[in-house]
């Protein structure tokens, strides 16, 4: 009897307990793109900063050295996600063993990007669907102004460089068909790459390359969205464009690629990000020419050529405003977060950049509006508005192509100022009396 009872059981098959949790897959889009994405990180929607990720590189590689995980988006998140109650972003995977990553096409239009139309946006999201990637699934951008494409890249053994690649090949391919065939367009841009890691011998992280972040699908049809293969993807060929802008058509474009993307799904877009190494050169010559060496003191903190580099990156990010005002601490935290996301190497530091700031304006690259500033409770003060000189800014631009290091930067025209506090509010009050006592005088001599 036993012995049946025991032949019963094992010719029963084993029923697998069902999973609950945050991470379940009960959901088949929240499968779906579980499979397809990284799960190290993942980044979110902050008003008034952009894209911020929920682990920094070092918090990262810390978590992963430590437990072999990082941080991936719950159920919950998915749900909100879904539901335009929150706006999350993704990576590719990185693993080659992953045998499809999901990829975005990214096209803008509207005044905030430089240009174009949404309707010029389908016409150009059509052709792309009907020329390269039949099937591709399209939806409408967060803001309702762009298209946005999803499909689906088979790489199965392919190492995430390699991946890297040939999505910026892609990116490449689709800047110069928009060009070719005059897109009413703001820019189009290939997001979601996976992010680059290098392991040490134990199979701990030892450096890693931030991948590119790219918003998540919301609708259900990306489950359909078409296949793409690698090898595919990598044949295509840019130069097969040979149409030649004309002078007005150029002159839109350098106007769009300073202000295209998403935000880049960063504060500092990948345009000026790939001038770091170009503007680090330009500021060791400047520094040089003006202080005798590749770096100095303020106070007990050292400038270098890339802490001028990011400053440089930064200003040429930060839209001025009508008035000039530029809060120190927003700059602070927009480099913070430009730091956190592994795009700035030196961390925010106030001091470091008023010495930057003086430097600048001893030598008169800074145009002040006015210097002087007050600090008040609840943000009811005054910032000093400037900006850098339009000679400097010129130089730093390299009429958006190249960084020219080898121009010897003449003084600008621009007086030397410090910050100075200043008590507007007591300036407000006694111009206001002196006002009220002319008034007066003026009534009892009439």
């Amino acid at each position: 009897m036993t012995n049946e009872y025991l032949v019963n059981s094992k010719a029963k098959a084993r029923q697998k307990r069902k999973r609950n949790g945050p991470y379940t897959n009960s959901d088949p889009l929240i499968k779906f793109l579980r499979e397809r994405i990284s799960r190290l990180n993942y980044g979110s929607k902050v008003l008034d900063v952009g894209v911020r990720p929920e682990l920094s590189i070092d918090k990262l590689i810390v978590r992963y050295n430590s437990f072999r995980f990082g941080a991936a988006l719950r159920n919950e998140q998915f749900f909100d996600h879904f539901d335009a109650y929150k706006t999350h972003y993704f990576w590719a995977d990185h693993r080659s063993s992953t045998p499809e990553i999901i990829a975005k096409i990214d096209c803008d239009a509207g005044e905030e990007h430089g240009g174009g139309t949404t309707e010029g946006c389908w016409r150009f999201m059509e052709l792309v669907r009907d020329k390269l990637f039949p099937g591709l699934y399209l939806e409408l951008s967060t803001h309702g102004q762009g298209i946005h494409g999803y499909f689906i890249l088979e790489k199965l053994g392919i190492k995430a460089d390699l991946v890297r690649q040939v999505l910026k090949n892609l990116d490449t391919y689709l800047k110069k068909l928009a060009t070719s065939v005059g897109a009413d367009i703001a820019c189009v841009e290939v997001k979601g790459l996976p992010p680059n890691i290098q392991y040490d011998d134990n199979g701990n992280i030892h450096h890693i390359t931030f991948g590119q972040w790219a918003k998540l699908p919301r609708g259900r049809g990306v489950l359909d969205t078409c296949k793409v293969k690698y090898g595919d993807l990598a044949l295509l060929d840019p130069q097969e464009f040979k149409v030649e802008p004309q002078p007005e058509m150029a002159a839109t474009i350098k106007v769009n690629v300073q202000h295209c993307g998403s935000f880049d799904c960063r504060v500092v877009r990948q345009d000026t990000l790939d001038k770091l190494p170009q503007l680090e050169k330009l500021a060791s010559c400047l520094l040089r020419q003006w202080t005798g060496a590749d770096s100095f003191k303020a106070g007990r903190w050292t400038v270098t050529p890339t802490d001028v580099a990011q400053f440089f990156a930064l200003m040429l990010c930060i839209k001025p405003k009508s008035d000039d005002s530029l809060p120190v601490r927003a700059v602070g935290r927009l480099w913070q977060a430009v730091n956190s996301a592994g795009d700035f190497s030196r961390p925010w530091n106030h001091h470091r950049f008023k010495a930057i700031r003086d430097l600048l304006s001893r030598h008169g690259h800074i145009d002040w509006t006015d210097f002087r500033f007050q600090n008040l409770p609840e943000r009811k003060g005054r910032c000093c508005r400037w900006q850098i000189s339009l000679m400097l800014r010129n130089l730093v631009m390299g009429e958006i192509t190249v960084v020219d290091t080898d121009v010897r930067l003449v003084d600008g025209p621009h007086a030397f100022h410090m910050p100075k506090w200043f008590d507007f509010a007591r300036d407000r009050q006694g111009r206001w009396w002196s006002e009220a006592e002319n008034k007066l005088e003026a009534l009892f001599a009439a």
